[in-house]
């Protein structure tokens, strides 16, 4: 497949999943690589147009640059997580696994992500994308735990804002993560000043992660899928949901349940199941509509009346 065929199927979506056009991009790393940061180039100086065009390209190329190991790629996804959040998330979703991608396209380098955490006017969930590419970098053996605790005693001793905000929250998670005991007291204390909705993390939930034995908590962040590099980017998003049709992902669902409630009962009893199950899933003739309540944007005011955005309030709370 030649470079400009590869090019032309990464740059927009149609719902299926451009296993080949992948394939052949890794294949032709070389001459790609200056393609894939052209696509990301474009997506960061017409971002709100790219967004608007549900372009793709942006997000084919930070992961193939990320297993590439490219440093180019950096300060460029940088800008990217520095857009108004209405932009950022139309781009990048719901920020999921973006860490790994920034710590890997970071190649060490954690410079700006520091920046990127401590800079107030970027979005709240962008900045945690940052703090759990630190723990990444730890994990890949590129930054060194100690660093890390240090800092991040810093960001709870006057380089973050004391207010509420999902950024204590993902600076908590982290320390938890990381068996962080020499910040007990700082985690502690941000719970009660209300830094951290306790429905989220509760005291108590501190208290059990620091209960158990260390290395046991550290060994499970060693084998943590979440804090790991790029390096399989077409293991990475052929899961994705979006390149599954709804009867696809129905019959993923009604699988993973059938192995699951069959794994230790005799085949025969298995089949029986099976044709239960079958049954039980059969389409129903159409009944009465049923009314719904309406669901609430994020850009909508919070119905509970505090006059911010749902997504900056109750939003994110649920």
């Amino acid at each position: 497949m030649e470079v400009k065929e590869i090019i032309s199927q990464l740059e927009t979506f149609d719902g299926s999943f451009p296993k080949e056009a992948l394939e052949a991009a890794i294949e032709r790393k070389e001459e790609i690589i200056p393609e894939l940061l052209k696509m990301l180039k474009y997506t960061v100086e017409n971002a709100e147009k790219a967004a608007t065009d549900e372009y793709w390209g942006h997000t084919y190329a930070l992961y193939l640059l990320a297993q590439f190991g490219n440093k180019e790629a950096y300060p460029l996804f940088i800008e990217l997580l520095s857009l108004p959040d209405d932009t950022l998330w139309a781009l990048l979703g719901e920020l999921d696994g973006w860490d790994s991608v920034l710590a890997s396209v970071s190649c060490g380098d954690d410079s700006m992500i520091l920046q990127l955490i401590e800079n107030d006017n970027i979005d709240e969930y962008a900045r945690c994308v940052a703090l759990n590419s630190l723990v990444t970098l730890h994990v890949a053996g590129k930054k060194k735990r100690e660093e890390i605790i240090e800092y991040f005693s810093e960001l709870f001793n006057g380089k973050l804002d004391r207010s509420f905000s999902a950024v204590w929250m993902g600076l908590v998670n982290c320390c938890l993560d990381l068996y962080a005991d020499e910040l007990h007291d700082d985690i502690i204390k941000a719970i009660q000043d209300d830094l951290v909705w306790e429905g989220e993390i509760s005291i108590s939930d501190v208290e059990e992660v620091f209960a158990e034995d260390k290395q046991t908590v550290i060994d499970k962040l060693f084998k943590s899928e979440r804090y790991q590099l790029i390096d399989d980017t077409i293991k990475e998003m052929e899961w994705w949901s979006c390149f599954k049709d709804n009867k696809q992902l129905d019959d993923d669902i009604a699988d993973s349940l059938f192995d699951a409630a069959t794994e230790y009962i005799p085949q025969e009893e298995a089949d029986q199941f099976r044709k239960r199950q079958e049954s039980y899933y059969q389409p129903e003739s159409p009944g009465e509509p049923v009314r719904t309540e309406p669901k609430i944007g994020r850009n909508q005011p919070c119905p509970c009346g505090s006059g911010k955005k749902y997504k900056k309030c109750c939003g994110k709370k649920s």
